[in-house]
This record gives C-alpha cells, sequence and structure tokens, in this order.
C-alpha cells in the first residue's frame, strides 16, 4: 500500500503539478516532501494500529482523504461539503458512524504524531532543515500521542452530536462560527490546538 500511496505522490502531485518543471530543478526539496509524506503515511498505520490493538497494513480511499482536507488549499466550506458528502447516509443526512471515527482520527494523528514523525525524519534526512530541540520534541509529543487523539475524538462526538443526524443546510453552520465552530477540523494548527486545550 505505501508503494501506491509513493506512486500517487510521484504521478498525481508532483508530475500533475502545474509547476512540475520547477520542482525537477528543485531535488532535494521534492524528496524531502516525498519522504514526508511516507512517514505519515507510515506513521499514520502504525497509530491506527495502536488504536485498534492490530496490525494496519493498509489505509481506505476515504481515509487518505483527511490528507487533502489538511493540506489542499480550498475554502472551508468546500472542506465542509466534502466531508458531508463521505458520510452522509441514504437519507443525505451526516451521522455518526465507525468510519467517522477513523475518518476523525486520521485528522487528528496526522496533525500532531505524525507530523512530528515526518518533521524529524526529514531534519535527518536535509540539512537545510533543523533538528528539532529534544526539549521541545518532548513537549510536542506530550500532546500528541494516541491517548491525546482518542480523548479529542471522545470530545469531538459529545460536543458535535448534539443530535443524531444533521441534514446539510444545519451541518453547515456547525463550522460557520469562528470561535465555537468546527472549522478547525480542517487545519493541522487548529486540531494541534484542541490537543493542547485538552491534554490528558
Amino acid at each position: 500500500m505505501v508503494d501506491e500511496f509513493h506512486n500517487f505522490i510521484e504521478n498525481k502531485i508532483i508530475k500533475a503539478s502545474s509547476l512540475s518543471e520547477t520542482l525537477e530543478k528543485k531535488n532535494e526539496q521534492v524528496s524531502t516532501f516525498k519522504e514526508a509524506f511516507i512517514e505519515i503515511f507510515n506513521s499514520l498505520l502504525l497509530k491506527l494500529g495502536q488504536h485498534y490493538d492490530k496490525k494496519i497494513d493498509t489505509l481506505s480511499k476515504r481515509d487518505l482523504i483527511s490528507v487533502g482536507l489538511l493540506f489542499c488549499d480550498a475554502n472551508n466550506i468546500d472542506k465542509v461539503k466534502v466531508l458531508f458528502d463521505i458520510f452522509k447516509d441514504d437519507k443525505g443526512e451526516f451521522v455518526s458512524s465507525p468510519e467517522l471515527n477513523e475518518f476523525l482520527m486520521c485528522l487528528f494523528l496526522i496533525s500532531s504524531y505524525c507530523m512530528i514523525s515526518a518533521r524529524k525524519k526529514a531534519s535527518n534526512n536535509n540539512s537545510q532543515i533543523p533538528a528539532l530541540q529534544k526539549d521541545d520534541l518532548v513537549n510536542m509529543l506530550k500532546v500528541s500521542e494516541l491517548k491525546d487523539a482518542q480523548n479529542l475524538l471522545k470530545i469531538f462526538n459529545e460536543n458535535f452530536f448534539k443530535k443524531t443526524n444533521y441534514g446539510w443546510n444545519e451541518f453547515k453552520t456547525l463550522f460557520e462560527d469562528k470561535d465555537s465552530g468546527f472549522g478547525w477540523l480542517f487545519s493541522s494548527n487548529g486540531i494541534r490546538k484542541k490537543l493542547e486545550e485538552n491534554d490528558v
């Protein structure tokens, strides 16, 4: 599965990019980019395996969309619509499900543990990226453990699902308020802030 993910990065992101000619001239940066995303993928498999207490060898295409929601340059409303469309039921309503919980775990783990792991690996392989100081690494990992992501999932579900199902118009309003809404879900910085606020 990691080979398929590598091929996706190579063929659908780097070669398909309008910047492909420019990128070809920046071999070290492209190499670091690829290595970082492969590390995110592998560390996500590791942490999901720990979450389920079994070895995980692959991710669903649905779960990989979490990477796009975190890193693509799109408006939040577009991301909200993608999330709604992926998890709406046969009645066209957004409901809780084990698949949604796994997707949310992917978002939380990628934004925390996986990013730290990728950053650490990048600094080991690219001399232009400074190494993380030990104290900084320890502090980051304190709020990036599996138990932190699991706790944030619990908190999200308790606060989000005040009712069992949402139609589109009701659903999108839950993301509109910048202070009390759920727009933080589509930002690594927003997720890390929530992990810090709810550290266990």
